[in-house]
């Protein structure tokens, strides 16, 4: 675990809570709309995924959770404000090797990435180790136990488009930085308190 890297734990009807509104996010959307890459995770598996991550943030920064549901065009790629620092969430299973990761989109350039639009990310994550062992996560939340979430910390959208490469793990590009390069999340606030509007 890189330091500052955060654990919060999320109570049984914490996990409950963000699994039954990842899931009604997901209901929404039009058929055949999916951004899965792997066939063994749901789209609505990786909608709660994303969602218990944004709870942790949330419950970390003493936000509320955004409990809107997008019909159509998502949120932007901005689940949550700092002040008026927007923020990116993003969850990732692996452990302890992950990655920050960003989709390659028609369209990104170097310094702009359709996929981080401005602001921060902040990079949460779980303690599956799929190399080695297999994941989990599926299992755990259809329990709806307590779930000990990891937040590795966070990085600006122009740091991230100039430190960022290109990997492939097979089913498309991304954009990625590992959580050595993040920065912890007690620094978040004093950049919130610095940033400029709508940075």
């Amino acid at each position: 675990m890189q330091p500052g890297c955060l654990a919060w734990y999320l109570s049984p009807e914490e996990v409950a809570y963000a699994l039954d509104l990842g899931a009604a996010r997901q209901a929404v959307k039009p058929p055949g709309l999916s951004r899965k890459r792997l066939a063994t995770w749901s789209d609505e598996l990786l909608s709660q995924l994303g969602t218990l991550g944004e709870l942790a943030v949330a419950r970390c920064l003493g936000l509320d959770l955004d409990e809107t549901i997008y019909t159509c065009g998502g949120d932007g790629g901005v689940d949550m404000k700092l002040g008026d620092v927007r923020i990116a969430v993003k969850f990732n299973h692996r452990w302890p090797n992950c990655y920050l990761m960003v989709e390659e989109r028609v369209g990104d350039s170097e310094g702009s990435l359709r996929d981080f639009p401005g602001g921060v990310a902040v990079l949460t994550g779980s303690t599956c180790d799929p190399v080695h062992g297999r994941c989990n996560c599926e299992e755990r939340a259809a329990s709806r136990r307590g779930w000990l979430m990891y937040i590795h910390g966070w990085i600006d959208g122009a740091t991230f488009c100039k430190v960022a490469v290109k990997r492939d793990w097979g089913y498309g590009g991304r954009w990625c930085v590992s959580t050595d390069q993040l920065r912890p999340m007690h620094e978040l606030f004093a950049y919130a308190k610095q940033a400029l509007p709508y940075r």
